[in-house]
């Protein structure tokens, strides 16, 4: 980091202009695409706000994209765009392919390059407290976006900060490279070892299980349920640790005994019942001694006939069929502790559900490890973009 540090103070010299973005250059968007120029299948991309840096789910005709690039405002290859409506200020470097963008709720800025580099531009969007408008649906305006303001330092000194930067996206980008492959081998072996030939009996849950019981929440109206609690207490969303080490809830003792949730031993299986978006269905392991909200089903293993482990990435696995048995639909539809009791489960011996166990754990350690290292690296880049970026201000 010493090289790092030493740039800092070379590019913190008293005088860096500061600039609008408004100055840089004229801030643009696309022509307007109507809902009947659109189709689902074919043709050329076309990204709304709602797909705007991911998977374009409509298209445009060649035609029409050849006629509107060439007559309306179109971004050049270089340009950043930026999300101005949903999450304000999404940046994406265009990369010259065919591809139309949504009007208004993506625009961009006309970059010469002999002010700001493009790359330099992006990396201040991503440090950017944008001013926006709006109520529910917040919308950055364009005479907002044109008034704010980025410190603009020579074209050399630029280049310098966009090389620090890049040094640490490229070294994310290496890792969750490693990372996607090392889930897809996890996901492999998961689905090749849990196939039985012989020797394989099928269980239900509940007959593999002491116990099976969902958690409750202390009334929210009484502070004296909550405050300085001890008891830890888990909500749905930490459901997604995998391996449940640490929670931030705690309720009282009062709280506990006011409710019907129970404790949870080490190494059960928690289950989400209910939640939002990809939370049902939702799998972890504890390895702390807890109680839970009523979104969540615990799972005591009968370790006589099942290692934990075994049943947390078995059902790790059964992710979309437990979302499929789930009762309801829509994004709180939910599973019910019947569903969980009556769950199928193949078993085998206790000696080959160890040797399963401890080849997944392998690869589960190393992808733990892959997604610390990201969250250190992203965290570092953070800190050197900013600091890079605001010039000591």
């Amino acid at each position: 980091m010493a090289k790092i540090d030493e740039l800092l103070q070379e590019l913190c010299p008293d005088g860096v202009e500061c600039l609008s973005l408004g100055s840089i250059g004229k801030i643009c968007m696309c022509k307007r695409i109507m809902k009947d120029q659109t189709n689902t299948t074919s043709g050329v991309p076309f990204y709304k706000i709602g797909t705007f840096g991911k998977e374009a789910d409509a298209y445009i005709s060649y035609d029409l994209y050849k006629e509107y690039k060439h007559r309306f405002s179109f971004p050049q290859k270089g340009y950043v765009l930026i999300s101005a409506s949903g999450t304000i200020g999404r940046a994406v470097i265009y990369n010259g392919e065919d591809a139309y963008f949504q009007d208004s709720n993506i625009v961009w800025i006309e970059n010469r390059e002999d002010i700001v580099l493009n790359k330099y531009l992006y990396y201040c969007y991503m440090t950017m407290d944008w001013v926006t408008e709006g109520g529910t649906i917040k919308r950055l305006y364009n005479s907002n976006l044109a008034k704010m303001k980025i410190f603009v330092p020579s074209l050399s000194r630029q280049q310098e900060i966009v090389e620090v930067l890049d040094t640490f996206t490229d070294a994310i980008s290496n890792l969750e490279e490693e990372l996607a492959l090392r889930e897809k081998q996890f996901e492999y072996y998961r689905e090749h070892l849990y196939q039985f030939d012989d020797e394989c009996s099928i269980k239900t849950i509940k007959d593999i299980s002491v116990k099976c019981f969902p958690g409750a929440t202390p009334s929210t109206k009484k502070p004296e349920y909550w405050q300085n609690g001890t008891i830890p207490w888990m909500s749905s969303g930490e459901i997604h640790q995998g391996q449940v080490k640490s929670i931030a809830g705690r309720i009282t003792q009062l709280g506990y005994d006011s409710s019907s949730t129970k404790m949870v031993p080490i190494n059960s299986i928690v289950v989400a019942l209910a939640g939002q978006g990809k939370t049902r269905g939702t799998v972890a392991i504890t390895r702390m001694e807890l109680c839970t909200n009523q979104s969540l089903c615990a799972i005591i293993p009968d370790q006589s006939m099942v290692v934990p482990e075994y049943l947390y990435f078995y059902l790790k696995g059964q992710y979309f069929n437990l979302r499929q048995v789930s009762a309801g639909d829509g994004t709180r539809g939910g599973l019910t502790l019947k569903h969980i009791e009556s769950y199928k489960v193949p078993v085998i011996s206790l000696d080959r559900q160890h040797k399963i166990v401890e080849i997944l754990d392998t690869f589960e350690a190393m992808i733990a490890n892959i997604k610390e290292e990201i969250a250190l690296r992203t965290k570092q880049y953070e800190y050197y973009r900013e600091k890079l970026l605001s010039f000591g201000k």
